[in-house]
C-alpha cells in the first residue's frame, strides 16, 4: 500500500514549524520565527515503515538539509536503539569567511582551495515520524566539537 502525505496545519506536532519540504517539520530551536529548512531526502511516498524509507535515502554525501546558510551533507545515519528514530550526522558544504567585516557563509564548491573538515560546521539531527510528518530535531543544541557529536551518535544508535 502506498502512503502519500497530506498533513493539515492543525496536525503539526508541538513546538514545530512546517519545513519547506512537503511532509517535513522541524522543532523550534530558538523561536517561532526560526527559518524553515528544506529536507530534500524526505520520502514523499513509501510503503511500510516511514523511518526505513527515510534511512534508505540517507546515503553518505546526500543533502540532508538546506537552510539560509547552505547545505548539510550526510556523513552517516543510523537507527536509535529502540528503532523509533533516526540519527543523522552531517557536515556543512559551506564555511564562514570574513567579507568587509562580516562573517558570511560561502559554499565550499566555489572556493579555490580545499577546506579541512575541522573548519566546517557540523550537526547531529534526530528524525522521528509523528502525526504523518517527518519531524527533524537537533540532538544537541549549541556548537559542539565533531568528536562529541560522533560520541553521541555512537552511544545513541544500534
Amino acid at each position: 500500500m502506498e502512503i502519500l502525505f497530506n498533513s493539515p496545519e492543525d496536525m503539526i506536532p508541538p513546538r514545530c514549524i512546517i519545513s519547506k519540504t512537503p511532509n517535513a517539520a522541524q522543532r523550534v530551536v530558538f523561536s517561532y520565527e526560526d527559518k524553515p529548512n528544506e529536507y530534500p531526502s524526505t520520502p514523499q511516498a513509501f510503503e511500510g515503515n516511514p523511518l526505513e524509507a527515510y534511512y534508505d535515502k540517507l546515503t553518505s554525501g546526500a543533502v540532508f538539509f538546506r537552510n539560509h546558510n547552505g547545505e548539510y551533507l550526510v556523513v552517516k545515519s543510523g537507527f536509535s536503539k529502540d528503532m523509533q528514530s533516526l540519527y543523522v550526522l552531517t557536515i556543512a558544504a559551506y564555511t564562514y569567511q570574513e567579507v568587509e567585516g562580516d562573517w558570511i557563509p560561502v559554499a565550499i564548491a566555489g572556493l579555490p582551495d580545499q577546506i579541512s573538515d575541522e573548519s566546517k560546521p557540523d550537526s547531529l539531527a534526530i528524525v522521528t515520524y509523528e502525526d504523518g510528518l517527518f519531524v527533524h530535531d537537533r540532538a544537541a543544541n549549541g556548537f559542539h566539537p565533531t568528536e562529541e557529536l560522533q560520541e553521541i551518535f555512537a552511544s545513541s544508535t544500534q
